[in-house]
């Protein structure tokens, strides 16, 4: 439903709105000042602004952004904050401060929290300017003795409209609705989403949609997003997997991992999940067909287990002279209580390399340059306390371009849960 505001308007006062029917508030929640585990898997976020900018050349990143991955600690507690922040193309905005936090009061619950003081979107012909003033957001998935459970909360205490001097206060739109400024701009207050199972809990909202009618820019405010699940037991799972990735100089991606699979918090149950993709386009550079990225994570009271497997069935590359079949990138991991994880690469296989139709005598794992056209390295691994990366395949090129292509890319890690 839109709600378009009449011309005429003038001093229109109004109160704050309150959405999603919960009380919790950033204020009033606290946290413990140990960090106990539970058998819960944990995430939340927040973040203060995201642009999709209709076409227009504005910066888009999530600004201000505070996360909590998979954890399953209880007590918690991180924030950050940023006084003011210019966004091209629609205005400033002043006074964002993100926080995310899980305590085990009343249950153990996932809070995100953010709230922005002031945005002051953009002059208007130069002769006034738009401001919104107190956005906030809050989400909280929690889990108590009556099972699971899922809140979401948006603020948005006025609109304001400023013509020639003269300011206008507008009444802020009920939740889902939207106030139509005519030539200026759309507001929407959020009224979140919610999803509660027997398995666990998520909710997510973002408290202002906020489109910008001349430059057909919307901007998503004061974002939240809080998740719980069950399953937890010895171990907690971290990584991904995917067929291929190509970087350019400084590590600037060019085609992101394809496709990207990450493995959940809890694991996947004992279970093998999938995903694939026909082809993909290189452009310049070539293309690859047969993309298939899988993970497996199952953990017991006492033990856990975790792989990770990225795979390119076939690339033609540099115009047809490079051909690569069969490569196949694993991370395996494995965990026993009261030990050290062990991790090893076993899988991770290079079918076969032909330059000009010429098989190159690639290593199982180490380099092979050629010169002024490649650079070959097979079974690149990078490990961690906890956990094992794998690149079956990378491709450096030699003729200046600085182009990077990756390819089977495999990561897993198993944090124990101290449980």
């Amino acid at each position: 439903m839109h709600i378009t505001m009449r011309r005429g308007l003038k001093s229109l006062l109004v109160a704050g709105i309150v959405v999603g029917g919960t009380s919790i508030t950033a204020a009033t929640a606290s946290t413990s000042g140990t960090h106990t585990p539970t058998n819960f898997a944990l995430t939340a976020s927040a973040y203060g602004s995201w642009v999709d900018d209709g076409g227009l050349p504005v910066g888009s990143g999530k600004t201000v952004f505070k996360a909590l991955g998979c954890t399953n600690l209880a007590g918690l507690n991180r924030s950050a904050s940023q006084a003011n922040l210019h966004v091209d193309g629609v205005g400033d905005i002043s006074g964002l401060k993100s926080r995310v936090w899980t305590r085990t009061v009343t249950g153990v619950s996932s809070f995100a929290h953010h709230q922005i003081a002031k945005v002051v979107l953009f002059n208007i012909q130069g002769i006034g300017q738009l401001s919104l003033d107190g956005i906030a957001s809050t989400t909280r998935a929690y889990h108590d003795d009556a099972g699971y459970h899922a809140t979401t909360k948006a603020t948005l205490g006025k609109i304001t409209l400023t013509l020639l001097g003269v300011p206008t206060n507008i009444p802020v739109p009920p939740p889902g609705e939207t106030l139509v400024i005519p030539g200026v701009a759309e507001i929407t207050v959020g009224v979140g989403t919610t999803n509660v199972t027997s398995r666990g809990a998520s909710a997510s909202i973002d408290a202002v949609k906020l489109k910008v009618i001349p430059t057909d820019t919307t901007i998503y405010l004061a974002h939240s997003q809080s998740s719980i699940g069950k399953g937890i037991r010895s171990a907690l799972f971290r990584g991904t997997a995917g067929g291929l990735q190509l970087n350019a100089l400084g590590g600037v991606v060019q085609v992101s991992r394809t496709p990207n699979l990450p493995i959940p918090c809890r694991g996947t149950g004992g279970h093998i999940h999938e995903l694939s993709v026909a082809a993909v386009d290189l452009g310049t550079l070539g293309s690859a067909s047969g993309l298939k990225a899988s993970q497996y994570g199952k953990q017991t009271d006492n033990s856990a287990h975790s792989w990770a497997q990225g795979e390119v069935t076939g690339a033609s590359l540099l115009g047809g002279t490079l051909d690569i079949q069969g490569v196949v990138g694993r991370a395996n991991a494995s965990y026993h209580k009261g030990g050290s994880v062990v991790t090893n690469s076993v899988g991770t296989e290079v079918g076969q390399v032909s330059l000009n139709g010429d098989v190159l005598d690639l290593p199982a794992q180490g380099e092979l340059e050629i010169p002024g056209v490649a650079k070959f390295s097979t079974d690149v691994e990078q490990t961690s306390a906890h956990g094992l990366s794998v690149v079956a395949l990378r491709v450096e090129l030699l003729d200046g371009s600085g182009l990077t292509l990756d390819l089977g890319i495999a990561r897993t890690a198993i944090r124990p849960s101290g449980l």
